[in-house]
């Protein structure tokens, strides 16, 4: 289905035929869900976002330009629904480990459309091998070996509190580091 034609049934919807917005679920669910799993931990995860994109953009659907991509629209719910699930399902972990390395990898895949999350995890590596060796330390342990702040802040000598600080700097810088990569990588 064509930008216009994805119109038309925007227009018929709002006119009243609100069944007619399955003919855009239909249309659109495998491009959405391609876009959702390239970017998901998990295939509850891609269920979840792509049906509450459906779900938002029906309820915002006054909201659409008609003219405008209606594809590209539903993606943004996408987008910012899948980043909010990476965020929710790290708070729920206890931001531990390899999970919170992996949502920072799909954060940054999010946000800048990636779907190679191989060659961001090279780029990620990268990146860990410049920080200075102490933090360096700290990263590798809570982000890759997954050791609890209090057993980091215990052998650094320092606070559980101060340990999630440093992280909290190390991750950001990581990030900034990662995309950096990123967009000076040559496009295949």
């Amino acid at each position: 289905m064509d930008a216009s034609a994805q119109d038309a049934v925007v227009a018929r919807i709002r006119a009243g035929e609100r069944e007619a917005y399955r003919l855009l679920i239909e249309a659109l669910e495998p491009q959405v869900r391609a876009f959702v799993a390239a970017r998901a931990s998990s295939r509850d995860q891609v269920d979840e976002v792509v049906q509450a994109a459906f779900v938002a953009a029906f309820l915002k659907l006054d909201h659409y330009q008609p003219g405008a991509s209606f594809a590209a629209w539903l993606n943004g719910f996408a987008r910012n629904l899948l980043r909010e699930s990476h965020a929710a399902r790290a708070r729920q972990s206890g931001q531990a480990g390899i999970d919170e390395l992996e949502g920072l990898l799909a954060a940054t895949a999010i946000d800048h459309e990636a779907d190679d999350l191989e060659v961001l995890s090279a780029h990620a590596r990268a990146c860990l091998e410049g920080l200075a060796p102490h933090a360096r330390d700290i990263a590798e342990r809570r982000l890759i070996h997954g050791e609890s702040l209090e057993r980091i802040a215990e052998q650094h000598t320092k606070t559980a509190a101060a340990i999630a600080t440093m992280l909290t700097r190390i991750k950001a810088g990581l990030r900034r580091c990662i995309e950096q990569r990123a967009k000076e990588a040559p496009h295949g």
